[in-house]
């Protein structure tokens, strides 16, 4: 399968159509009429990923964040970024991004892998054709209120972290859940304002929206950009699998989930300097 017919398919299957307007999902990089014989999937490009690429022979790299949000107006190479264009250039790699439209196709990916059921779409946003549902995360009704510290527990468990920052009393029992992946702390007022939300697990909480929830009586659990996003990575293969799988040129593709790629943040504390 050459590249132009992969970017095809991958603007048809994740419906470019419903990105916003301020997005730039779809093919960033790309060298037509490239056989395409191994996809690597990834949160970012960054130089870990792309040495990943270059080592498993990808033809094509496939991330949530794109690479170009903002015109070009300069390639140095002694700039990290512009380094990374070059090496990627240099090997005939495209670069295909799917972002805001991924979010609002995979709105339950994330209440799915904590294993919350019972949950509604929160915020629906853009028309897709064939589907009645897209937007941004959803609230999920337990059968049983649990305590906040029960919920964090879970959340770091689930989502294989190894710190969470939250806020909000421990013992408060929450039955109400928000479930929102990536950036998802401008959403937290209304979570709780308008939808009744008792805890809201997402990314990327600012210091106003922690304490709005706190003073409200609720709670929020900010498991970090990187750990809400990368569990949509599998989903994201599969389905990318599934649909290859029932072509002709495209049952071959090996795809892979990038082993390299990292969460950028780290948690600090005295004894790590003791």
């Amino acid at each position: 399968m050459t590249i132009d017919n992969c970017i095809t398919i991958l603007d048809t299957l994740l419906h470019t159509e419903l990105q916003e307007h301020y997005d730039n999902s779809g093919a960033q990089i790309v060298f037509g009429g490239m056989e395409v014989r191994s996809i690597l999937i990834a949160l970012d490009i960054d130089r870990s990923v792309v040495e990943e690429a270059i080592r498993k022979k990808c033809q094509l790299i496939l991330v949530h964040h794109p690479v170009f949000f903002h015109p070009v107006t300069k390639i140095d190479a002694s700039n990290p970024a512009s380094s990374l264009l070059i090496d990627i250039i240099d090997k005939r790699i495209s670069v295909y991004a799917a972002h805001t439209n991924l979010d609002k196709l995979y709105y339950d990916k994330l209440a799915t892998v904590l294993g919350l059921h019972n949950t509604e779409l929160l915020y629906p946003a853009g028309d897709m054709k064939g589907s009645s549902q897209a937007g941004y995360g959803v609230i999920s009704r337990l059968d049983e209120p649990v305590p906040l510290i029960s919920l964090l527990d879970m959340v770091r468990s689930k989502l294989n972290l190894d710190f969470l920052v939250y806020a909000g009393d421990p013992g408060i029992q929450c039955s109400r859940i928000a479930v929102l992946n990536g950036a998802g702390g401008r959403f937290i007022e209304d979570a709780i304002a308008e939808h009744g939300a008792d805890c809201v697990i997402t990314g990327d909480v600012g210091h106003h929206q922690a304490k709005y929830a706190s003073v409200s009586g609720a709670a929020v659990i900010d498991a970090g950009h990187f750990g809400t996003e990368v569990v949509m990575l599998g989903f994201l293969r599969d389905q990318i699998a599934d649909c290859l799988t029932n072509t002709r040129d495209g049952k071959d593709i090996r795809i892979d989930i990038s082993e390299s790629e990292q969460n950028p943040m780290s948690l600090f504390s005295r004894t790590d300097n003791e």
